[in-house]
């Protein structure tokens, strides 16, 4: 039989196990999130045309071999806004 001692100190090792697990799947999806938004950064340095295609065909359309291209997700993901800055 097992004293109240050994029984919090066996508890509180399977509640540091799990935490720990927890905060490491955590610590990998950032890291997977980082890696996909340093390539994602990465092939935009190269975009200078944004074009917004609809139904009807293209709505948008901004070109110019100057045009900077920045995206930004906001509202939990729910909105993706373009930058566009062009540097003569």
């Amino acid at each position: 039989m097992k004293t109240a001692v050994e029984y919090i100190e066996e508890q509180l090792e399977a509640s540091y196990k799990d935490a720990f697990n927890d905060l490491f799947e955590v610590i990998l999806v950032a890291k997977q999130m980082e890696k996909k938004q340093m390539e994602s950064s990465i092939e935009l340095e190269k975009v200078n045309r944004v074009e917004v295609i609809d139904q009807k065909g293209r709505s948008y359309v901004n070109w110019k071999p100057t045009n900077k291209t920045e995206l930004s997700l906001q509202d939990d993901g729910k909105t993706l806004k373009i930058f566009i800055s062009n540097y003569p």
